[in-house]
Formats: structure tokens, sequence, C-alpha cells
């Protein structure tokens, strides 16, 4: 393609030249300009000729790509049906091996739950025998419940009476202290009037004294 504009380019250089000539009236450059015209279109018959050999090898070299994609992608088919063929047969394996693992997986869910069934009918047994234990015993306890009430009962109607003996018993005792205390209080009441009879007296007494004096100094 390069070459191709380069002899274009020469033609139209060349072309100019003949024009030039032309305009200079040369006649001798003018033949000269022709002879390197036709030189040039010799030239541009040889390239053309050369480019078209080129896109031949070119086409060739395109279909021989072509042939060998075309046999790749064919290759690669074959390999593709190939693996999805051994992917199925893998894939029916897996699956019979599920199967299987599940039936046995299922056996294992009815025996396990046989097996609960089993001990649950045993707890229910067990907590039977048990609620009757309890019963028992809690009949034992109330009954025993029952008598220490009875016992608790006697007991308080026993304290009861002496706490009531022991009441009036302190009622009197209170009493006695009580006359005790306003007989002493008495007594005190009476020491205390003469006490004060005594120190009235002393005041009066010592307040004439010290009247006495004053008149004396006056």
């Amino acid at each position: 393609m390069k070459k191709i504009l380069m002899l274009v380019a020469l033609v139209l250089g060349v072309s100019a030249m003949a024009e030039d000539a032309t305009n200079t009236a040369n006649t001798g450059v003018t033949t000269t300009i022709k002879k390197e015209a036709k030189k040039v279109e010799e030239k541009m018959s040889d390239v053309k000729e050369d480019v078209k050999k080129e896109a031949k090898k070119a086409g060739e070299k395109l279909e021989n790509a072509k042939n060998k994609v075309e046999e790749k992608m064919s290759n690669a088919k074959k390999d593709v049906k190939a693996d999805t063929k051994k992917a199925e047969a893998k894939a029916a394996d897996v699956k019979e091996d599920v199967k299987k693992d599940t039936e046995k997986a299922g056996e294992k869910i009815e025996n396990a739950k046989n097996k609960v069934e089993e001990k649950m009918s045993d707890a229910k047994k067990d907590v039977k025998a048990d609620a009757k234990k309890v019963e028992a015993k809690a009949a034992d306890v109330k009954a025993d419940t029952k008598k220490d009430a009875e016992k608790v009962e006697v007991k308080a109607d026993e304290t009861k009476d002496k706490a009531g003996e022991k009441i009036e018993a302190a009622k009197d005792s209170t009493k006695k202290t009580a006359n005790t205390v306003k007989k002493n209080v008495k007594k005190t009441a009476k020491k205390v009037k003469k006490a004060v009879k005594k120190v009235e007296a002393k005041v009066e007494e010592k307040a004439e004294a010290v009247a006495d004096k004053v008149e004396a100094k006056n």
C-alpha cells in the first residue's frame, strides 16, 4: 500500500513537471518527462502485480488460519461432548450413591424414632410411678402436719394459760410496787418541805444579821 502511495505521488510529481514543461514550451524536457511517465506506469504495473500476488498469499494464509480454527473448534466440541458424557456418568453414580445414603439415613431415623418412643414410654412409666410416690409422701406429710398442728394448738393453749397467770401475777406485783412508790414519794415530800423551811429560816437569819451589820455601820 505504501508503494502504491509513493508511486501515485511520483506520478503526480511527474505530471506537475510535465505541466511546467508545457508552460515553458521546452519540447526536449516534455519528451523526457513522457519517457519518465511511461517508466512510472510500467513500474506501477509491476507494483500492482506484486500487490496482487501478496494479496493472494494473504488470502491463502487467511484460509489456512480459518481451516485451523475450524479444526480446533471441531476438536474442542468433541472434547466437550466427551467431558459431558463423563460428567453425566459421574452424576448418575453420585445420584445412586445419594439414593443409597438416603435410604440408610431413613432406616437410621426410623430406628432412632423407635428408640425415642421407647424411651418416652419408659419415662412416662417412671414419671407415673414417681407421681404415685410423691402423692403417698404428700399424704404422709399432710398427716404429720395435722398431728403437729394439733400438738401446737395444745401447746398454745397451755402457753396461753401460763401467760394469763404470769400477767395476773405481774399486775399484782405492779400494784404493790406503785403503792410502795406512792408512800416513798409522800415521805420524800415531807422531808423536802422540812428542808425548805430550814433553808428559809437560815436565809432569814443571815439576812437579819446582814441588816444589823449595815445599821451598825451607819
